[in-house]
């Protein structure tokens, strides 16, 4: 080989490694950029996952406060449910026990009713039967006999009197000029008396009785009507 030949080989080697190097460089520079995108890149898919992460928790705290919101109404409307169940509760319970106490007022005052008017019908057959005793007695005569008769009458009569106020009966007092009264009173005769007032009593045939406070035989009276001059 001679020197000419080792020029030319010695020349192409030294520009392939000029080649080289500058291949080497672009890589090395290419690469570079390469890592500088690639930074670039997590760069910012950090900040894009670091925002949809906040995006995501501001979404999920706001979620949780109306979650949380939705509880306390939740809440609070189940402590109304449970007071006005109470309150309904309490009201129900205090109607049953007024009606309880009132229909127990009504089974004692039935059972007392019974108890003190249980024997009434029986009474007022024995009343009645006294009256005609009474009425004989108001006969007067003067017959030593029938004097004696009436008098043993007057204390028969005061004694079942007697009898008849143990059993808590009384003869209702009725007098001469009082008013009729239909509710204690029967009119069994109307007489016209001009010196009367009109509508009362103008005498007392028979007398009326209560049992407690119950009338059960009427008094029979006459009342007094006056005469309407219109018709003389």
């Amino acid at each position: 080989m001679n020197k000419t030949e080792e020029n030319k080989i010695s020349e192409n080697v030294t520009c392939k490694k000029k080649d080289l190097c500058t291949c080497k460089k672009t890589n090395t520079n290419e690469i570079t950029k390469l890592h500088e995108q690639i930074e670039l890149i997590k760069k910012n898919n950090k900040l894009e996952i670091n925002k949809l992460l906040n995006s995501f928790n501001e979404e999920r705290n706001s979620y949780k406060k109306k979650i949380d919101e939705l509880n306390k109404r939740i809440e609070l409307i189940n402590i109304d449910f449970v007071d006005k169940v109470n309150k309904k509760s309490t009201e129900a319970k205090k109607i049953l026990e007024q009606k309880i106490n009132e229909m127990s007022i009504k089974c004692d005052k039935s059972i007392n009713d019974i108890k003190k008017f249980g024997m009434q019908d029986s009474f007022i057959e024995l009343i009645k039967i006294i009256n005609q005793f009474n009425l004989i007695i108001k006969y007067e005569n003067d017959d030593p006999k029938i004097k004696n008769f009436l008098a043993g009458f007057k204390m028969f009569s005061a004694l079942f009197n007697k009898w008849l106020a143990q059993n808590n009966i009384t003869t209702m007092s009725i007098q001469i000029g009082d008013e009729f009264n239909s509710e204690i009173m029967e009119a069994i005769e109307i007489e016209t008396n001009p010196k009367q007032k009109n509508n009362c009593v103008e005498r007392v045939i028979e007398d009326g009785y209560k049992l407690y406070d119950r009338v059960i035989l009427h008094a029979k009276v006459v009342v007094a009507k006056k005469l309407d001059n219109t018709l003389k």
